[in-house]
C-alpha cells in the first residue's frame, strides 16, 4: 500500500511504511467513600385524644401524633492518584 504516512524514515514520501501497534493499559484509581449521617432535634406534636366507638364496656382512644425527625446525610469521597499495571 502506497501512501504518504508522514514517516521520518521516509521524508513524508509516498512508501511503504504502514505500522500498527496495540497496548492494553489498566488505570487504577483508588477511591475512599465516607458517608455520615446526622439525626437533628426531634420534635412532636400531639393532637387531643378523643374517646370513641364505644359499645358497652369497649371504647378506643383516638390520637393523632406528629413527629419530625430531621435527618442529615453526607458523603466525603478522596479520589487517590491514579495509576497503571502495564503487561
Amino acid at each position: 500500500m502506497n501512501k504518504n504516512c508522514g514517516c521520518p524514515i521516509c521524508n513524508n514520501r509516498d512508501c511503504n511504511c504502514e505500522s500498527l501497534t496495540n497496548k492494553n493499559i489498566e488505570i487504577n484509581t483508588p477511591v475512599n467513600v465516607e458517608p455520615t449521617v446526622k439525626v437533628g432535634k426531634i420534635r412532636r406534636e400531639c393532637g387531643k385524644p378523643q374517646i370513641c366507638h364505644v359499645r358497652g364496656c369497649e371504647f378506643v382512644i383516638k390520637q393523632t401524633i406528629c413527629v419530625e425527625i430531621p435527618i442529615c446525610y453526607d458523603i466525603d469521597v478522596d479520589i487517590g492518584d491514579s495509576y497503571t499495571d502495564s503487561e
